[in-house]
C-alpha cells in the first residue's frame, strides 16, 4: 500500500500520485507507535517534501516495519533506505512532475535561482544606480534579466542577498573601490 505523508497542502498531490491515505506531521508519533496498523512492512511512504521527516523518524519507521518499508518522493521511484546516509540523502530529493507554482505553494519557497555572473552584475548595477530605483522596481527588472515570468514570486531580500554575496554589503550606495564582480579564480 502507498501511504502519503505531508501537510494538508500536500494532500491533493499525494493522492494524485497514488497515496491511498495521507498522514500529517502531527500524526507521526501515532504512526510510529502503531506501525503495523498505519504503515506496514512492504508499504511505500510517499512524500512531497522529504525534509518534513527527521532522520530519526525515518529510522524508527523503517525498523518498526521490519526493515521492509520503502520511501518515495513524488515523481521518483520508491526505494529502500538502509543507512543513515541514505536517509540524509533522501531528505534532499526534490519532487518531480509538479510545476514551479505548486512547489512554492507546497514547500513555501521557490526553487533555487542561479544567475550567471553577467546577470548578477546587471542586477547589482541596478541596485547601486543613481537616482535610486524603488526596490520593487529592481525586483521586476531582475525577473526580466533572469528570464522569469512576471508573476514569479521573488522578494526584495533575494536581490539584496545577491548584492551582499558579490559586493559584501547590501548598501544602496556602491562601495568605494568596488569595480564589479571578479571573474578571476584564485
Amino acid at each position: 500500500m502507498v501511504v502519503g505523508f505531508g501537510t494538508k497542502a500536500h494532500e491533493p498531490v499525494l493522492l494524485h500520485a497514488g497515496a491511498e491515505k495521507v498522514f500529517t506531521p502531527d500524526a507521526l508519533p501515532f504512526i510510529i507507535e502503531h506501525a503495523g496498523m498505519t504503515v506496514r512492512a512492504d508499504d511505500t511512504l510517499l512524500v512531497v517534501q522529504p525534509g518534513l521527516l527527521k532522520v530519526e523518524d525515518m529510522r524508527d519507521l523503517y525498523h518498526a516495519c521490519d526493515r521492509r518499508l520503502k520511501f518515495q518522493v513524488v515523481g521518483h521511484d520508491p526505494f529502500p533506505l538502509t543507512s543513515d546516509r541514505h536517509f540524509r540523502e533522501f531528505r534532499k530529493i526534490k519532487p518531480r512532475g509538479i510545476n514551479q507554482t505548486e512547489i512554492v505553494q507546497l514547500t513555501g519557497r521557490p526553487p533555487r535561482i542561479a544567475p550567471t555572473l553577467e546577470q548578477a552584475e546587471a542586477i547589482i548595477r541596478l541596485w547601486h544606480e543613481k537616482p535610486k530605483r524603488p526596490p520593487l522596481e529592481i525586483v521586476g527588472l531582475a525577473k526580466k534579466i533572469l528570464g522569469l515570468e512576471d508573476d514569479y514570486d521573488m522578494k526584495t531580500s533575494w536581490v539584496r542577498d545577491l548584492v551582499i554575496k558579490h559586493v559584501g554589503t547590501g548598501q544602496r550606495d556602491r562601495p568605494e573601490g568596488w569595480t564589479g564582480i571578479s571573474t578571476e579564480t584564485t
